[in-house]
């Protein structure tokens, strides 16, 4: 039975761990987000990197750059 408590303790302990490193990736994603993001009046014009969001303030339409 002392071996099922341990092993539940070593399982608790890497779920922490995995939830940490969860919430550390969203925070970095969020980040990624904001940096490949922009905002003007009316639609874009020209080419923007892939992945590149470009909100027009005006009507509030939001435009992504796909591959």
């Amino acid at each position: 039975m002392a071996d099922l408590e341990d092993l539940a303790v070593v399982i608790a302990e890497d779920l922490n761990g995995v939830d940490a490193r969860v919430t550390s990736v969203e925070a970095t994603v969020d980040k990624i987000k904001l940096a490949n993001s922009s905002t003007g009046s009316g639609p874009p014009t020209g080419t923007a990197p892939v992945g590149w969001y470009y909100t027009d303030v005006t009507t509030g339409d939001v435009y992504r750059m796909e591959a």
